[in-house]
């Protein structure tokens, strides 16, 4: 799969080429990768990981520093957070134009780690909702399953599923999905594993009680942190509700 630049022309029009060009030329050279400190002089063994935040985001979100400190208890190795704050601070649409110029600099990163010394295989990434986007589009562009392991956290739906990516697997050795939300989250099914929570995946009930107020879509952050201590059991859901309407 090629991500061009004719994506976005599609959504936006030709007349926004300029302002296209400005706001790329804006994500690139506000976008930078912070890691932990542990990413140089890798051994064959030395696991790394990338964390992509979602829009309006930074990498100094409570589930992006509680995700580091479980990596580092049970990962070790490289982590690196992609922050790029400055272009999620922008209205949807707009940051929705620089997923190709975003997606070019996170594969630029997996390129330079490998480069470095660091196996892909034993690479990790983890992104939500607009970043979900950029890891397994980034995954799929540096190589055929080339990554160890993607965790994808309820990837963004709205504009992106006109155009559904059919090869998501082919993003890492293991591709797995979890789905809290249908009105900000994808409708699409099609990582190894698919994990639908509370109503099919579509809204969940605890939201109402969710202490941070993040919404159905924000509370997949909250189970992927759990899924580290945590054994989720899938079980045939309670509720007469089909996924399809």
């Amino acid at each position: 799969m090629k991500i061009k630049i004719y994506f976005v022309l599609l959504v936006f029009g030709i007349s926004n080429v300029n302002c296209l060009f400005r706001s790329m030329l804006l994500a690139r050279s506000t976008t930078h990768f912070v890691d932990n400190g542990e990413c140089s002089n890798p051994t064959n063994s030395t696991k790394f990981a990338i964390i992509v935040h979602g829009w309006r985001q930074t990498c100094e979100e409570k589930y992006i520093l509680k995700l580091t400190r479980n990596l580092e208890n049970f990962r070790g190795g490289c982590i690196i957070c992609m922050n790029y704050g400055v272009a999620a601070a922008t209205k949807y649409f707009g940051l929705v134009r620089n997923v190709d110029i975003l997606v070019e600099m996170l594969l630029e990163k997996l390129q330079e780690l490998e480069y470095l010394g660091f196996k892909p295989a034993n690479g990790y990434m983890y992104g939500f909702s607009y970043g979900a986007r950029l890891v397994v589009w980034a995954g799929i562009l540096f190589g055929h399953q080339r990554i160890g392991e993607i965790d994808v956290c309820d990837m963004a739906g709205p504009l992106f599923d006109k155009f559904p990516v059919s090869n998501t697997r082919s993003a890492a050795k293991n591709v797995q999905c979890i789905h809290t939300s249908s009105k900000e989250g994808t409708w699409g099914r099609d990582c190894h594993q698919n994990w639908n929570m509370g109503m099919c995946g579509k809204y969940q009930l605890a939201e109402e009680n969710n202490p941070e107020n993040t919404g159905s879509h924000g509370l997949c952050n909250s189970f992927s942190m759990l899924h580290f201590i945590i054994t989720f059991m899938p079980r045939k859901h309670l509720y007469n509700v089909r996924l399809d309407i």
